[in-house]
């Protein structure tokens, strides 16, 4: 029987699997933990808690029935500007935030990119939004890469509007995935980090 063709994340997936083998489950290599709670599968084996749902969410990821969780890809990019909670980044890219407005930068210069940007999240603070979303594209077809992708991650980094920005992250698969960036925004810019006056020993 021939099996479907596998879409890019599942073959990505499956080279970083290649190689990897089962850990021997003999009795001498049970961590005694799992010994002593004495729980075994149909094999009279120990089990390791929660492996049977892990098994099936591979199964279901290889057979290209559920797509590879974004942030478990090469593409995947988060970044917490400044003082960032990571639980935020987390929920970000979750898509636990509901985006507010959106900003389709497919066709544009880099110049044009960055023109759209400043004018999109300038806007958007004006406007008291919190959640906000870049659409920049994958670059799959571009002979030099995901030029706008890297030039929005560097902007929010570094430009204009960066004290706003609270975190960013790629998308879930469902709204984008690695083509669209999430942006967490605050009303009040992030104060300057004052520098510290040296000490004597310092000196």
């Amino acid at each position: 029987m021939l099996s479907s063709p596998l879409d890019g994340e599942a073959r990505l997936f499956l080279e970083a699997m290649e190689g990897v083998r089962p850990l021997d489950r003999g009795p001498d290599k049970i961590a005694p933990s799992l010994q002593k709670h004495g729980k075994s599968d149909a094999r009279g084996m120990p089990s390791v808690p929660g492996e049977k749902e892990v098994a099936e969410e591979l199964r279901a990821i290889v057979q290209g029935k559920r797509d590879i969780p974004v942030e478990h890809t090469p593409e995947y990019v988060e970044g917490p500007v400044i003082n960032s909670n990571p639980r935020l980044v987390k929920k970000l890219r979750r898509g636990r935030f509901s985006v507010q407005s959106y900003c389709d930068l497919h066709g544009l210069t880099s110049r044009e990119a960055l023109e759209w940007c400043e004018e999109f999240i300038s806007r958007s603070i004006a406007a008291n939004r919190s959640c906000v979303a870049i659409i920049h594209g994958r670059g799959l077809c571009s002979p030099k890469g995901p030029v706008l992708k890297k030039l929005v991650q560097e902007w929010l980094r570094t430009g204009r509007w960066r004290r706003h920005v609270i975190a960013y992250s790629s998308a879930p698969n469902w709204d984008g995935g690695p083509g669209v960036t999430y942006v967490l925004l605050r009303q009040k810019p992030a104060p300057r980090r004052k520098r510290r006056k040296p000490r004597l020993w310092d000196r």
